[in-house]
């Protein structure tokens, strides 16, 4: 919680307990893991990916080292281009 960036074009938000609880309502309990893919990075700035992994960790996975919490880069492209 703070302030933050958008990556898009750098302007400024604020990022409160109002925002953690609004999301709180599109909690989902169940879904077709088969219809997923996650892709993590290991050095995001946001999420420890290793907790996301075993979330996840029935569902197909693309684990990337480096990385962050940022835009797409090069390094995802050319992983989803090996991967098809």
């Amino acid at each position: 919680m703070g302030l933050g960036v958008t990556f898009y074009d750098e302007s400024r938000f604020e990022w409160n307990i109002n925002h953690i609880e609004s999301l709180k309502r599109f909690k989902v309990n169940s879904f077709d893991r088969d219809k997923f893919l996650v892709m993590l990075q290991s050095d995001d700035e946001l999420i420890d990916y290793r907790v996301a992994k075993e979330m996840f960790k029935d569902v197909n996975m693309i684990v990337a080292s480096g990385g962050g919490h940022q835009p797409l880069t090069g390094k995802w492209e050319n992983l989803l281009l090996m991967e098809n």
